[in-house]
């Protein structure tokens, strides 16, 4: 990439300013070509940044792997099934793991509240591809925030006094996972996951929140699992509880203390419908069999998230029972 740019750059200060010399010499209105050429790199920046997004998007036809971004958490965060941009993995990785998690008391902040409210999943045509998700999460990483349209929608409040100040963030475990799927050709994979496998955080999503004042503080997120479509199943079924931490972490202190925390849940299926085309919309292809979601009410807890087995480490394999695509179910150890 480096010996790419170098190229490009030396290329740009050659021939382009031949040209621009030229046409100065010609006609006199170097502001003119100058104004001409600005606009040709910016378009030609925006276009190729477009076609960057556009391939890592990409997902090629008739994988045979179960397809989501995150679990893509698409289980984006995620957020099961689905390869995101480099991965084949139903789950993304949305948190850092540089900062080492404490145990202990928090002398602050002080507490409030901590809810997880969201809706059922439904199909929709979202990022040019049919998808079965939670909602649509349109906060950037990085940023903290949730919106009408949030999947799950996560809303924490702590109190400080004059002189608690650091960070407020949030951190997610998954605590089970159920996923099927049967592919276009009749194939079937699972995944199965009955303990707790870090999913992200802290920061979740890159999202935290600076304390420096006294006051009432609040950090919001969000989260929008579900499974692309793109590849054409039979059926797919999900089922997925999460565990959301409310970390703290004081200034000029390393590492992060959790101090309440939230369980949710969401479920659901869908299935291809007879003689559909795989270029039919989302909601003429597939009909959604069931969906449904599990609010949280969370409560103040010095229990520590697990930072080990990752979630994005658990591989779809053959469903349990018996049968020529059945096997040994997928599952993590502790």
């Amino acid at each position: 990439m480096r010996t790419f740019a170098h190229k490009r750059k030396a290329t740009q200060q050659t021939t382009p300013v031949k040209s621009t010399h030229a046409i100065r010499a010609l006609s006199g209105q170097s502001r003119d070509v100058d104004s001409i050429l600005q606009l040709q790199r910016t378009i030609g920046n925006l276009a190729t940044r477009r076609l960057l997004q556009s391939n890592a998007e990409e997902l090629p036809p008739g994988s045979a792997t179960i397809a989501s971004t995150r679990f893509g958490h698409d289980f984006s965060r995620l957020p099961i099934f689905s390869p995101s941009r480099v991965q084949a993995h139903q789950f993304d990785d949305l948190g850092s793991d540089s900062e080492p998690l404490k145990s202990g008391p928090t002398k602050c902040p002080d507490f409030v509240s901590l809810t997880a409210k969201g809706k059922d999943p439904e199909l929709m045509f979202l990022g040019n591809r049919c998808r079965f998700r939670l909602g649509k999460c349109t906060t950037p990483r990085g940023t903290c925030g949730n919106s009408a349209d949030s999947g799950m929608a996560f809303v924490g409040k702590v109190k400080t006094a004059a002189g608690c100040t650091g960070k407020l963030a949030f951190m997610q475990n998954v605590l089970s996972a159920d996923r099927k799927v049967t592919l276009a050709d009749g194939k079937k994979q699972c995944i199965t996951v009955s303990s707790a496998h870090h999913d992200g955080g802290p920061p979740w999503k890159g999202c935290s929140v600076d304390i420096t004042t006294a006051g009432t503080h609040v950090i919001k997120s969000d989260d929008c699992p579900g499974r692309s479509l793109i590849d054409h199943p039979k059926e797919v079924s999900m089922s997925d509880k999460f565990k959301l931490y409310l970390m703290w972490k004081e200034n000029g202190k390393h590492g992060w203390k959790p101090i309440a925390n939230v369980t949710w849940a969401w479920s659901g299926s869908v299935e291809r419908k007879r003689g559909a085309k795989d270029t039919d919309e989302c909601t003429t292809r597939y009909n959604a069999t069931s969906k449904s979601h599990t609010d949280g009410v969370g409560s103040a807890s010095k229990d520590r998230p697990v930072t080990s087995p990752r979630i994005k480490d658990v591989k779809p394999g053959p469903c349990a029972g018996g049968g020529k695509d059945t096997g040994v179910k997928s599952e993590s150890t502790k």
